[in-house]
């Protein structure tokens, strides 16, 4: 005979350490000055990271054309409202650009989709 145990998944989740991501990416359509609500809404949920893509969409005419300055905002005012920022980049460039700013977090997120396996075979 078997005994069934119903457990809440917010059970589950407490007994670990987790980490919650808002992902924020283009959701400001291209209006930035949305961003510092995004981020404050993020905050306010609980998130532990507000996310943003770079590299996606962002040639100059795109929604998403975040430059240096852009991201210097983006980090202050995470800040601001006490939650870390993070980044996914798209491609070389994106993370180039990242790399000119104060952005000082050890996590950089590497979107997957733009990971390819060279395999060499001797």
């Amino acid at each position: 005979m078997y005994t069934i145990r119903v457990v809440h998944v917010g059970e589950l989740l407490m007994k670990r350490s987790l980490e919650f991501i808002a992902e924020i990416g283009l959701n400001h359509n291209g209006n930035f000055n949305l961003i510092p609500e995004l981020i404050r809404q993020a905050s306010l949920s609980g998130a532990n990271f507000a996310k943003f893509q770079l590299g996606w969409r962002d040639k100059p005419d795109e929604i998403n054309c975040l430059g240096a300055a852009d991201i210097e905002l983006i980090c202050k005012y995470c800040t601001l409202y006490g939650i870390k920022p993070l980044f996914s980049v798209f491609h070389e460039n994106a993370l180039e650009t990242l790399l000119t700013t104060s952005y000082s977090h050890a996590i950089i997120k590497v979107a997957s989709r733009t990971i390819t396996l060279v395999l060499s075979v001797s």
